[in-house]
């Protein structure tokens, strides 16, 4: 069984219908090992990424892991990255896309 480590204050945060959502493990579109994945919730039929949620990344910016671990989400191993020419990052807001869903 694999456990995400999150601040009590960053998942406190959370809106409530990711508090009480499953988290899942999914491994990333270009994985080329079982390291790469993202730890996500469903909203909707979307599911939204929890770092992006916690750092409320906007559409073209980036949630960089500091130390490697992707099941580390507090935020002091967390950090934004902006677009840079070239870059494929997330193309949404997913704080704002849980907001936007209704829920079931």
């Amino acid at each position: 069984m694999l456990f995400a480590k999150v601040e009590r204050k960053s998942f406190d945060s959370l809106p409530q219908r990711i508090k009480n959502t499953p988290w899942v493990i999914v491994l990333d579109g270009t994985a080329t090992d079982a390291s790469q994945f993202s730890v996500r919730a469903r909203v909707g039929a979307t599911l939204v990424t929890i770092s992006r949620v916690i750092m409320n990344a906007k559409a073209g910016e980036y949630v960089r892991n500091i130390n490697g671990n992707r099941l580390d989400l507090r935020t002091t191993n967390l950090r934004l990255q902006g677009k840079r020419a070239g870059d494929r990052y997330s193309k949404r807001h997913d704080l704002a896309l849980i907001q936007e869903t209704p829920a079931e």
